[in-house]
């Protein structure tokens, strides 16, 4: 006859049983063997329902290391269930709330940020904070990372004055524990670069900046991939207080490094040519813009096939270069490429095929290619109706461009009609007191006088006193 197995010992065996699943779960993901340590996970959960009441420390521990692991795969819908499960324990238990309760409330938190609800977020990574600090000593990575966090949260809800403050105690904590010039900070003093960079304190983010880089060059070398990224922000600083002959050696350095990491086809290579293109445009230095965009879009048709979107920047890039030159006949080519690939990539109803519609038809204007730009404008016009509106006030940028046409052709008939037409969308966005309107009229009324609609622009000068009279 079978003797029973006292309870006792089964609940013991249990408890064994989860202890066993929990380490083995931990360890795979040490290994960062993740798609293996789910299912084992997810029976650890199911061993501590069973063994155990469903307020217990092992069932929110089981919680969490699953909501972890979906985290990681990418599973943010599963995970944020398990996480408010696990909180629920922690929150009704204060006995246990502690590191682990911290820890849950980060990743919720997290979740919450990756999908969006900073408010949620910033409420969480808050709560795992005060937990932290409360439960006191020396300061930790975890602690160091929860208030980086919390800072880049800050950041995106434009409190930039705690955002501040959370990476500088981000950037102490860190130095605390790795000891000065530790790499590990170094995301903490990016981020408070970019604080000081939206205040428009450019010499304090400079600073971090650089202070950065020497951090890199000695704890990395000069040619790591992480040095690029620190460049690179560095120069783009650079070029926003318009230091460019700062900025060049900065975006050479960082050419030099892409290629020799890289090599001289990869694209990462290509981005790298991009800023200085930047530089050479902004200093009238054309020649070796060109000589660069050219090289960027080479590099890009030799990694991606057609249509892509990076191929068509580069050639649209490439286009303007030629056109800010009065080079219209070299610049066509590459703005017609651009354009059948990009309506292939976004269809005709996409904001950025509109634009480059609108841009192509006024280089066939410059061109004298007149039937071709009319076109273009007709159906830029009524695509954009379409899409954004009769009365969008892109409506009226494009009425203007037609009217410049008609003019230019000797049709005064519908020049007025597109001259009425911006008049009228432009009124009704920005009011007939505006000086854009004010000056669109005067144009109008010059208009009249030179094909003799006398009185048309003796009432419309009229309307002119009368708003100025107003104002």
């Amino acid at each position: 006859m079978r003797v029973r197995q006292p309870l006792s010992r089964l609940f013991a065996r249990r408890q064994s049983d989860w202890e066993k699943a929990i380490g083995e779960v931990l360890s795979l993901r040490q290994e960062g063997r993740l798609d293996e340590a789910l299912p084992v996970a997810e029976k650890a959960l199911q061993i501590a329902r069973t063994a155990h009441h469903q307020e217990s420390e092992e069932v929110a521990c089981s919680l969490d290391q699953l909501a972890y692991l979906k985290i990681a795969q990418g599973d943010l819908s599963g995970a944020e269930p398990l996480l408010k499960s696990s909180l629920n324990i922690w929150e009704n238990n204060p006995a246990l709330y502690n590191t682990e309760a911290a820890e849950a409330h980060h990743w919720l938190g997290e979740v919450y940020w990756m999908t969006g609800r900073m408010e949620k977020a910033a409420e969480h990574l808050q709560s795992a904070l005060e937990i932290k600090e409360k439960l006191g000593g020396e300061p930790t990575p975890e602690l160091a990372q929860a208030y980086e966090s919390l800072g880049q949260v800050s950041q995106h809800l434009s409190r930039n004055d705690d955002a501040r403050r959370y990476f500088q105690k981000s950037i102490a904590a860190f130095n605390k524990v790795f000891g000065p010039n530790n790499l590990q900070g170094v995301g903490a003093q990016e981020y408070l670069a970019s604080v000081f960079r939206m205040s428009g304190d450019y010499n304090r983010a400079e600073r971090l900046l650089e202070e950065n880089l020497k951090i890199l060059r000695e704890n990395l070398g000069d040619l790591h991939p992480d040095l690029m990224s620190a460049l690179g922000q560095l120069g783009q600083l650079l070029l926003e207080q318009g230091k460019y002959a700062e900025a060049e050696p900065v975006f050479q350095e960082v050419c030099g490094i892409t290629r020799a990491v890289f090599g001289p086809r990869h694209v990462n290579y290509a981005g790298g040519l991009g800023n200085l293109v930047d530089i050479h445009r902004a200093t009238g230095n054309f020649g070796e813009a060109e000589k660069a965009a050219r090289n960027i879009l080479e590099i890009l048709e030799d990694n991606y096939a057609h249509p892509h979107r990076e191929i068509i920047n580069a050639a649209e890039n490439l286009a303007s270069i030629y056109a800010s030159q009065g080079r219209y006949s070299e610049a066509e080519p590459h703005f017609r490429h651009a354009l059948a690939d990009l309506v292939q990539l976004t269809g005709e109803k996409h904001p950025d095929y509109l634009r480059s519609l609108i841009n192509f038809a006024d280089l066939l204007n410059a061109l004298n290619q007149l039937d071709e730009a009319d076109r273009l404008f007709t159906q830029a016009a009524l695509l954009t109706e379409q899409v954004m509106g009769r009365n969008h006030v892109q409506c009226a940028t494009i009425a203007l461009r037609q009217c410049h046409l008609a003019l230019s052709r000797g049709q005064y008939e519908p020049a007025e009609h597109f001259y009425l037409k911006a008049l009228h969308i432009l009124e009704k966005h920005l009011g007939p007191h505006h000086p854009d309107v004010v000056g669109l009229m005067r144009q109008i009324v010059e208009f009249y006088e030179n094909i003799g609609k006398n009185s048309d622009a003796r009432r419309l000068t009229d309307r002119i006193t009368q708003v100025q009279s107003r104002n």
